[in-house]
C-alpha cells in the first residue's frame, strides 16, 4: 500500500474520530446529528450535480434499499447521540465502531453469503474480550452491572444500525454499478453517499419534527451549534470520500478496512485528553485488543 493511500486513510480515520468528538462535546443530541447530516447533501451537491439525472435509470429495488439505508442511518445517529449523552466516548466509540464487524459476519454467515476463517474467528473473539474490558476500572472488576448501562445499550444499538446499512449499502452500490456502467466507481460511490444523505436527512427530520420538544431542540441546536454542525458535516462527507479515494491506490481493500481502525485509539485519546475521561488500564488494554482483533478480521 502506497504512502499516499496510507495518508488518505489516516486523515479519514482522524476526521471520523473528530466528528464523533464534536457530537459528544457540543450537544450529544439527535438534533445535532440531524443538522450535521442535513448539511451533507448541500455540501456534496457541487460534486454530484451533473450526475443526479443518471439516478432516473435506477430500478425501484435500488430505491427500496437506499430508503432502508437512510432509516438505518437515522437509527445509527439517534443511537449514537444517546450513547454519547449517557456515557464516555472512550467507551462508547470503540463499542459502536467495532461491534458491527461481528454483527455483519454473523448475519452474512446466517444468510449463507460467506464463511468465517479461523483467523477471522480468533479476531472476533479478541474483539469481544476487548469490549468486555472497556467499562472495567480494574482487571478483577468483572460485574454484570458494568454492562447493564444505557450507554452500552445505545452503543450496541448504533452498532446494529451500522451493520444494517453496511449490508444494504453493499447491495445498493452494486446495483448502481450494474446500471451505470459508464460511470467511474468513485463517482458512483459519491453519488450514492449523496442519495443516502438525502434520505437520511428526510428520515431524521421526520423524527425531529413530529414531537414539539424535539422541534424546539432542533431550533436551539441550529442557533447555538450550526458552526460545529457544519464542521462535523464536512468531516462526515470527507471521511467516506477519502476512504473511497484511497481504494483506488490499493490492491487489497482489506488493508483499507484494517487501517481505518486507527480512528478507535484516536477517538479514545480525544476523550481521555480533551474531555478528561478516565484512562483505567483495562480500558487501554481493551482498546488495544479491539484494534488487534479488527486487524485480524480485516486481513483474514
Amino acid at each position: 500500500m502506497s504512502w499516499f493511500a496510507i495518508g488518505l486513510i489516516s486523515l479519514s480515520a482522524l476526521l471520523h474520530a473528530l466528528w464523533n468528538f464534536f457530537g459528544k462535546k457540543t450537544d450529544a443530541s439527535a438534533a445535532f446529528f440531524t443538522l450535521s447530516v442535513a448539511m451533507t447533501p448541500v455540501l456534496l451537491l457541487p460534486f454530484v450535480g451533473v450526475l443526479v439525472s443518471d439516478l432516473t435509470v435506477l430500478p425501484s429495488t435500488f430505491w427500496g434499499l437506499a430508503l432502508i439505508s437512510g432509516i438505518c442511518q437515522s437509527w445509527y445517529f439517534t443511537s449514537l447521540a444517546g450513547a454519547y449523552r449517557s456515557g464516555d466516548i472512550s467507551i462508547t466509540y470503540p463499542l459502536a465502531r467495532s461491534s458491527p464487524v461481528i454483527i455483519v459476519a454473523i448475519t452474512t454467515l446466517a444468510l449463507g453469503q460467506g464463511g468465517v476463517t479461523a483467523v477471522g474467528f480468533l479476531g472476533m473473539c479478541v474483539i469481544i474480550i476487548g469490549s468486555l474490558l472497556l467499562p472495567m476500572r480494574h482487571f478483577a472488576d468483572f460485574r454484570l452491572s458494568n454492562y447493564l448501562r444505557r450507554s452500552t445499550v445505545f452503543a450496541l444499538s448504533a452498532a446494529c444500525a451500522t451493520a444494517g446499512y453496511s449490508i444494504v449499502d453493499d447491495r445498493a452500490v452494486k446495483l448502481m454499478a450494474d446500471h451505470l456502467t459508464d460511470m467511474p466507481y468513485l463517482e458512483i460511490a459519491v453519488l450514492y453517499i449523496w442519495v443516502q444523505a438525502v434520505l437520511t436527512t428526510i428520515s431524521m427530520l421526520s423524527l425531529q419534527l413530529v414531537h414539539r420538544p424535539w422541534r424546539l431542540a432542533l431550533i436551539r441546536t441550529c442557533r447555538m451549534y450550526y458552526r460545529m454542525a457544519l464542521i462535523a458535516s464536512i468531516a462526515i462527507a470527507s471521511t467516506y470520500i477519502l476512504v473511497l479515494w484511497s481504494m483506488q491506490y490499493v490492491e487489497n481493500v482489506s488493508y483499507v478496512v484494517a487501517f481505518r481502525q486507527l480512528s478507535i485509539p484516536i477517538g479514545v485519546a480525544l476523550g481521555i485528553v480533551l474531555l478528561k475521561e478516565s484512562s483505567y488500564p483495562p480500558k487501554i488494554a481493551g482498546v488495544a485488543m479491539i484494534c488487534s482483533g479488527l486487524f485480524a478480521v480485516a486481513l483474514a
